[in-house]
């Protein structure tokens, strides 16, 4: 089963006859042109854009019209840059009631688009109602991270983006919030990757949080300049828990799909709108094997999930 296989029948379980609009940059070329083809075989109608969106600037018109029009229902993103913390998403998501999904790398591993999406299903709803009943989040890890933060809106991407309003990164796999503003504060080193920087196990990069504003300590120049390049970047912004069992690395320093893997833990710096106030764009990095409390509750110790808290067994 291929990537758009995955993506239509098992993610969106489209139906022949249905609308999608693509919105794609030179980046997803190849891959927008496999997805047309793929969408003629199988009866799908596509609409399809091409726009030199970059980072953190404004949404062109052409595109903006898949979010805000009622047609297509259906939004595929393939962008280097994406949109998805942009007041238009969240008007398609959740006035529209469109299914928006945000397309990561097409040519990483074919074995990450294919996790089994009722296992996270089942994990994240856990997981989710868990998050829903917490007030405060304690993390820490061995790497040196340690840090706490509200709950505010919660949020799932299980792969499941087959009913009206819903919908996420492809391949999915993370359950998450969006702390309360000003509610975090610690350490945090990402030890993993961090987007747009690239794979940081040798380096790992400390930050120091004070209120959500991130004030790097040991950090490479090229995350001080990423952190730099808009004023939002400087705040914490997501929290989020991987939950996808086959995600495969990839050397790609601008995806992030590590995020995704079970036994991680990631930070979103930057605007947040899908879930939250803060407008601009947004990175996320990651951080390995950490131990999580729920208001003193065992989450996780060392990236293993506590399975009676989850109530999986």
């Amino acid at each position: 089963m291929n990537l758009f296989e995955n993506l239509l029948s098992r993610s969106l379980k489209i139906q022949p006859g249905e609308s999608i609009g693509l919105i794609h940059d030179f980046t997803f070329r190849a891959a927008a042109q496999q997805l047309e083809d793929y969408c003629v075989a199988t009866n799908v109608s596509l609409q399809r854009v091409e726009i030199g969106y970059t980072f953190g600037q404004v949404i062109p018109d052409d595109a903006k019209k898949f979010f805000l029009d009622d047609y297509p229902p259906i939004v595929v993103l393939g962008l280097r840059e994406n949109m998805w913390h942009s007041p238009e998403r969240k008007v398609a998501k959740y006035v529209k009631r469109k299914r928006v999904v945000n397309l990561l790398n097409p040519d990483g591993p074919c074995s990450s688009f294919a996790a089994p999406i009722e296992t996270m299903v089942l994990v994240g709803s856990k997981l989710e109602e868990l998050l829903h009943q917490t007030r405060m989040v304690h993390i820490f890890t061995e790497a040196g991270t340690s840090l706490t933060a509200e709950v505010g809106t919660v949020f799932c991407e299980t792969g499941d983006y087959s009913r009206p309003g819903t919908g996420g990164d492809f391949p999915a796999g993370e359950v998450g919030f969006g702390p309360v503003e000003r509610s975090v504060s610690g350490t945090v080193v990402y030890d993993l990757k961090i987007q747009h920087v690239g794979f940081v196990r040798q380096a790992p990069h400390r930050v120091v949080l004070v209120e959500d504003i991130a004030s790097p300590v040991n950090c490479s120049d090229e995350y001080r300049r990423l952190v730099a390049s808009h004023p939002s970047l400087n705040y914490i912004s997501e929290i989020s828990f991987g939950i996808n069992s086959v995600i495969a690395e990839e050397e790609n320093s601008q995806s992030i799909v590590e995020e995704k893997n079970i036994g991680t833990c990631h930070f979103g710096s930057g605007g947040n709108l899908s879930y939250g106030n803060r407008k601009g764009p947004h990175f996320d990095g990651v951080i390995m094997q950490p131990t999580v409390f729920l208001d003193g509750q065992l989450l996780m110790r060392n990236g293993v999930f506590n399975q009676d808290l989850l109530r999986l067994t």
